[in-house]
């Protein structure tokens, strides 16, 4: 297919879809496509670390009538959107590509949270763009479920998750070392809690549940440990660092070796040095998962859409209810037999393959 000269928006703004967004760019770049990219939020540090041009005028970010105006100047080809839950600015570029008549895809980076995705804050209404590109089979029944139907859905993976593969597969790192200069033994079992933002999709209370798991644990640990939290790029701030070091404290006491991480170590040197990574929903688990360690996910009903990822798929230890985190933490932190099964499905495993950049280049091609 010749695609020189076609023209694409490129719009996206949570920090999940801009690590989609930086490897998709380069791929449709060789393709021969014009590519204006409009990121905000944590997409817009993340290209430009990547050294992506970013539209910078307002109007490409202001309310619908602004967006409207600006994406019928630009006259592009097809929009290309991710999905954030709450950015209205994706749901405003996929309305003005209805409007216009204009061919667009919207991709899910993650299993959840389908129908919130796509629902305007303002308006309440559904903004559905011509396709509907998710991860996996698993992906695509929710998605349909939860749309009751609307929208043409594609199976196109995620090229981040094969980035993530790529990475865990090459390089890992000397768990000793880190551990070292954090100031612990490498001689203890070590736990890495991934922790969560305030604002979570779910609408849970990450607090509350770093509490019952840290409560649970400290109960269920035999032996000295050493317990690792990392915070989320999101929740690097103060009044939410002292929040969880403060529930560590109090949970967590002279059995555990706590840490509290910023942005001083790579996922993978914190993965690489823990024997279990814990948290709730969120990517670095299943790196974790590639990584070989002993993964769980940790969430509540409050939050029905928002399942956890492992557990939908089948390949980790899950837990969705307070009551059910004891006799699981028990048997993650006790049970030899229940941490090689849970490992050995794990290992089970395998990314979904990622189209993603041929999905695009199929309806700028083509159209809607």
């Amino acid at each position: 297919m010749n695609l020189n000269g076609k023209h694409i928006l490129l719009v996206c703004s949570d920090p999940g879809a801009s690590q989609v967004l930086i490897l998709l760019y380069p791929y449709l770049k060789k393709k021969g496509l014009r590519i204006t990219a409009i990121t905000r939020c944590g997409g817009k540090s993340i290209a430009a670390t990547h050294g992506i041009s970013v539209y910078k005028g307002k109007r490409a970010y202001s309310g619908y009538r602004s967006i409207l105006n600006f994406v019928r100047q630009k006259r592009p080809d097809c929009i290309i959107t991710g999905t954030s839950l709450y950015d209205n600015l994706e749901r405003n570029y996929i309305k003005a590509a209805k409007d216009l008549g204009i061919p667009s895809l919207s991709f899910v980076d993650w299993w959840t949270s389908y129908r919130r995705r796509f629902t305007h804050s303002k308006t309440g209404k559904l903004c559905i763009p011509d396709r509907i590109a998710v991860v996996d089979d698993n992906a695509k029944g929710l998605c349909r479920k939860e749309l009751g139907g609307k929208g043409k859905i594609v199976i196109a993976g995620n090229p981040y998750f094969s980035h993530v593969a790529r990475r865990a597969a090459k390089k890992t790192f000397d768990r000793k070392k880190t551990l070292k200069r954090l100031g612990l033994s490498a001689d203890l079992s070590t736990i890495l809690y991934l922790a969560d933002p305030v604002k979570t999709p779910g609408g849970f209370n990450p607090f509350d549940i770093f509490r019952q798991v840290a409560r649970e644990a400290f109960k269920a640990a035999a032996r000295e440990m050493n317990f690792i939290i990392r915070m989320h790029p999101r929740a690097d701030v103060s009044y939410i660092r002292n929040r969880y070091m403060s529930i560590a404290k109090k949970e967590l006491t002279e059995r555990f070796n706590i840490r509290l991480i910023g942005g001083d170590y790579t996922i993978g040197e914190l993965i690489d040095c823990a024997d279990y990574v814990w948290g709730t929903n969120t990517t670095p688990l299943l790196e974790a998962m590639m990584r070989g360690r002993v993964v769980t996910s940790f969430l509540d009903r409050a939050c029905p859409d928002y399942l956890p990822f492992a557990k939908s798929a089948s390949y980790c230890p899950s837990a969705e209810d307070y009551k059910e985190y004891p006799s699981l933490i028990r048997n993650l932190l006790t049970n030899k037999k229940f941490v090689k099964n849970a490992l050995a499905r794990q290992m089970k495993y395998r990314i979904p393959v990622d189209i993603l950049g041929k999905k695009v280049c199929e309806i700028v091609a083509e159209g809607a």
